[in-house]
């Protein structure tokens, strides 16, 4: 689980969390996001490789809205964090001030999830840790719920066993 972060700011990276008990029934997943917005409260608004996160993708366009991030579904990434070229891009955008949250693709939390799993792998690492030889930190990407670590790591800052 998360802790609350209240030091966010716009541009920062953040690691969201989707929770399996919203999403499926089997295993929980997370996505890489940059901030373009907070919310008066500790919740923040976000695009992730894949579009900007919206709720009632449902009903018509007018009435769609953009999701707030609650604090307990996202962590602060540090600034050293390997993120690719769309992340890149998103971030220069929205720390420049010409990021227009309105062009972006939308999708629903559901849909993170589902872009999140497809990106993941099964490590062997154990304890909630990951090794050098992590499976995903080879491929960039987060470990999940399905990997040996359980998810809890941070699959990109390895630690030497």
């Amino acid at each position: 689980f998360f802790f609350f972060e209240s030091n966010i700011s716009i541009g920062d990276l953040v690691k969201i969390n989707f929770d399996k008990r919203d999403q499926s029934n089997w295993m929980s997943a997370t996505l890489i996001g940059v901030v373009f917005k907070k919310g008066s409260g500790l919740g923040v608004q976000v695009v992730t490789e894949y579009g900007v996160i919206y709720q009632n993708l449902h009903l018509r366009k007018r009435n769609q809205t953009i999701l707030y991030v609650s604090p307990d579904r996202y962590e602060k990434m540090d600034d050293g964090y390997p993120s690719n070229a769309i992340i890149d891009i998103l971030r220069e955008k929205i720390v420049n001030g010409t990021f227009d949250s309105s062009k972006e693709k939308r999708i629903s939390s559901k849909m993170g999830h589902t872009f999140a799993i497809g990106k993941g792998m099964q490590c062997t690492c154990r304890d909630e840790r990951c090794n050098v030889n992590c499976g995903c930190k080879r491929e960039g990407v987060l470990c999940t719920s399905s990997c040996g670590c359980g998810g809890r790591c941070n699959s990109l800052k390895v630690v030497n066993k």
